[in-house]
């Protein structure tokens, strides 16, 4: 395409059309339109004053633009810096093309120049959105109260801080969404979880609640109605209720449970080994939890994958060892647990465990884990940094492990602040030295295969 003078977004509607010739006028308009819609925004809308007919087709182009983020490589800004300029004019300038089409749209950053009313913005012009995704936006309950009265076909809803209360305008949205399925709520100093009565006991899916001060347990008795409730979670809250512990275990559909950091004791999270269909748990940083809560767990929930127990203080082997005896598991999180031995993964075998982090652990040591290494042929990622017993012994016996079982699985070890030192490892691997992570691989011969790597823990899970 030949070269066009960079213009400022707000300027576009005000230039005249320019009805050149150029080869590209050959084509018809299903193949300009083609082209026109891979484009990014920000040449979409620069080409329509480069001719009427261009115009005509390009405001055609927006009809299958079905998702708007706020990333700059679907903006197509020379400097992305320009990204934290998008304001509500500009907003409306594109809407006024798409808005009617759109289905998703995702801030997925900060956008203090949008402004707390850009959900009015998007209910004037967005009557079939599905999707919106704006955790990191400070919004006007009075901004979602038009939201909820101009658009009913919300199915996912995630937002962050509002100005003022905000649970009456939620109520009004929820009522309105009976499509609802997933709820997010992020960082929100002001809801006090009210609203939940208003959701659709039979559409309701997932409900996520982090870092919302506000939250009082008694508000989520409903939650028990929630036939198709899968995942609930809450994280950072600062209200104690057992009544509300009572109602959680009787969603018998969950599938994924967060009660975390939660600085209130609960005497009744026994009640959680009633949910036998859990596939995800993270109770972490939560101070109720202790042995005899994990036996129960342990011994009802067969269908637990992923459990993060780290900064669970109360928890010794004599729990832990329910745990890691589930047939399912694959990813287990027990970081900071001084009550915990490596004695507990000596007799057990994980078959399915795919990422052990057992981080500031100090009564970890390499005997227990060379055990681990040895009975779970799936493992890739160990994570044992800042533990005080792990030696440069756990590394030449994983390596050793590792050659003579000779698959293709490559076994990740974190070894940050251990006993390990780098001079210690040099004959074994000359490159240890500048890496965060250890990679083992069958492959390996007499030295370790190294690669320059930070894994993360939920990667693959």
């Amino acid at each position: 395409m030949f070269p066009m003078k960079q213009v400022p977004l707000e300027e576009v509607d005000s230039f005249p059309s320019m009805d050149t010739y150029e080869p590209i006028h050959n084509l018809n308009d299903d193949c300009l339109r083609y082209i026109f819609k891979w484009l990014p925004i920000v040449d979409r809308i620069r080409l329509e004053r480069v001719c009427r007919r261009w115009r005509v087709v390009s405001e055609e182009s927006w009809h299958d633009f079905k998702q708007l983020d706020f990333v700059n490589e679907s903006w197509g800004f020379k400097r992305p810096s320009r990204m934290k300029h998008v304001t509500i004019k500009i907003l409306k300038k594109i809407l006024r093309r798409c808005g009617q089409h759109l289905i998703d749209i995702e801030f997925a950053e900060s956008h203090e120049k949008l402004g707390p009313f850009v959900f009015k913005t998007i209910a004037n012009y967005c009557p079939n959105i599905q999707n919106i995704y704006a955790p990191n936006l400070d919004i006007s309950p009075s901004s979602i109260k038009v939201l909820a009265t101009k658009c009913n076909k919300i199915s996912s809803f995630a937002i962050g801080d509002c100005t003022s209360p905000c649970d009456s305008e939620l109520s009004l949205l929820f009522e309105n969404n009976r499509q609802l399925k997933e709820l997010y709520i992020y960082s929100n100093f002001e809801i006090t979880g009210k609203c939940l009565s208003k959701l659709n006991h039979d559409s309701i899916e997932t409900i996520v609640f982090e870092n919302c001060p506000a939250i009082k347990l008694n508000n989520f008795k409903v939650i028990k109605t929630f036939k198709n409730l899968k995942e609930f979670s809450i994280e950072h809250f600062h209200d104690s209720n057992n009544k509300a512990i009572e109602n959680i275990s009787l969603c018998e559909n969950l599938h994924s449970l967060t009660l975390a950091l939660c600085p209130f004791y609960f005497n009744s999270l026994n009640r959680l080994s009633k949910l036998t269909n859990l596939e995800t748990l993270d109770l972490s940083s939560n101070i109720s939890v202790n042995d005899e809560i994990l036996k129960g767990i342990g011994g009802n929930c067969k269908m637990l994958k992923n459990v993060d127990l780290s900064y669970c203080l109360a928890v010794t082997n004599s729990g832990l060892s329910k745990i890691v005896s589930l047939p399912r598991l694959r990813s287990l999180i027990i970081g900071d647990l001084d009550g915990v031995t490596d004695e507990v993964f000596e007799n057990i075998t994980m078959p399915n465990i795919k990422l052990l982090d057992c981080s500031f652990c100090p009564n970890i040591r390499d005997s227990g884990l060379i055990k681990l290494i040895e009975s779970s042929p799936n493992i890739e990622y160990l994570i044992v940094n800042n533990c005080s017993g792990i030696t440069k012994y756990l590394i030449s016996s994983a390596m050793n492990i590792k050659h003579q079982r000779g698959d293709d699985i490559l076994l990740k070890i974190r070894v940050g602040n251990t006993k390990i030192r780098m001079s210690e490892v040099r004959g074994i691997t000359p490159n240890l030295k500048a890496l965060p992570a250890i990679v083992l691989s069958a492959g390996c011969g007499d030295g370790i295969m190294m690669d320059n790597i930070m894994f993360d823990e939920a990667e693959d899970l």
